[in-house]
């Protein structure tokens, strides 16, 4: 009896110890939500992303976020980064259907990073190798013409060259010299060791604390980007799938019970890239009062077909000044727009009663008027 008794408790003592060690919080996107508001193209959009503690015990956690080639983060790096403001408020979900509302507030919290695995290093090997190329690309347009300024070119978003039809890394990467490949080596090697370095510990940092089963509503700001964007422009003026895709805790800063679930996917039925009256005006495109008048979400390089018509917008850098280039169906307009400083284009609207960033312009009988996120052009 008495060696039961021992047994039993040695069990007991054990089923705690294994209990404890399973028992760890679990986090997961539950939904991204749009709230009455239409989804547009290349415009910000307010969004809540709805983050819940599916685990078994409550946790701390930092509500920051970061945004970059791994995904949206809900944590940021406790290494050099800042987080939010202290006493920030975010509406938190209970399982019982009520809600509560939370301060960002000090808090000790644990952090964890594993190394990555053979796949997400290969991901991130081969994301460090298109930046890289894509520096070198940008470096030698400035050295090939030094007018342009490093903010007046950027290769992933070009506007005063024609637009990037296709980039093949590998090809470009081989086309580097040994010096720079070289350099790419080193800086590689770097990353890989801060990768592959594993660390833990706790630290002080504004943070709220989510019980098991409530859900958190991060406010956010997303963008659905123009499909083949950067590269390409491809404009439709019909409804699109876009997906919303985001990776939750990237560095593994949270120890799981489940670390499979930190993706979340989701596609939504987005406005056309080009849309067409009528349309009353929003904050995002002015009023279009016919159905020959459209608005395009874009201000770089790029031709499309619109009423029958082949239009044409263009911004190059010809002598050292901007030249404006817009044409239709073969007839061209050009201005110089070089003497439009960046002061006269954040109070253009002071001076004409509306948004327009620039005077508008005509081409035979198309009339272009220039607006923040794009081009408004009607056809008369």
């Amino acid at each position: 009896m008495k060696k039961l008794i021992i047994f039993v408790f040695v069990l007991l003592v054990f089923s705690i110890f294994v209990f404890a060690d399973e028992a760890k919080p679990d986090l997961v996107i539950e939904d991204v939500v749009f709230e009455d508001q239409e989804l547009l193209q290349s415009v910000p959009l307010d969004v809540k992303v709805l983050i819940k503690n599916a685990g078994d015990i409550p946790i701390a956690t930092r509500l920051p976020y970061n945004l970059g080639g791994t995904g949206w983060s809900a944590f940021t790096y406790f290494h050099g980064k800042e987080g939010l403001e202290e006493d920030v408020e975010f509406v938190i979900r209970k399982p019982d259907g009520s809600t509560r509302i939370e301060l960002n507030t000090p808090k000790q919290i644990t952090y964890h990073k594993s190394a990555l695995s053979e796949e997400e290093l290969a991901e991130e090997y081969k994301m460090e190798r298109i930046s890289f190329v894509m520096e070198k690309i940008r470096e030698k347009k400035l050295e090939q013409d030094p007018t342009i300024t490093e903010n007046e070119y950027d290769p992933e978003n070009p506007t005063d060259i024609e637009p990037i039809q296709t980039l093949d890394v590998e090809v470009e990467f081989q086309k580097l010299t040994d010096e720079q490949k070289a350099e790419f080596e080193s800086k590689w090697q770097e990353r890989k060791a801060s990768l592959m370095e594993e660390y833990a510990g706790t630290l002080n940092a504004p943070a709220i604390t989510l019980n098991p089963g409530e859900i958190v509503e991060v406010p956010f700001k997303w963008t659905f980007k123009i499909k083949g964007f950067p590269i390409k422009y491809e404009f439709s003026s019909e409804s699109e799938t876009n997906t919303v895709y985001i990776v939750l805790d990237p560095q593994n800063d949270v120890i799981e019970s489940d670390e499979t679930n930190n993706v979340f996917s989701k596609e939504y039925q987005v406005a056309g890239s080009i849309i067409f009256g009528p349309r009353e005006e929003t904050e995002f495109y002015p009023g279009l009062t016919k159905e020959s008048d459209y608005f395009i979400f874009a201000n770089g390089n790029f031709c499309v077909n619109l009423d029958e018509k082949e239009v044409c917008h263009s911004v190059t850098r010809e002598d050292g000044t901007k030249v404006m280039r817009l044409s239709v169906d073969g007839l061209e307009e050009v201005n110089n727009v070089g003497w439009v400083s960046s002061f006269l284009k954040m109070f253009w609207g002071f001076f004409t009663g509306n948004d327009e960033i620039l005077p508008k312009q005509k081409v035979g009988d198309v009339t272009f008027r220039f607006y923040q996120e794009g081009l408004r052009v009607t056809f008369e």
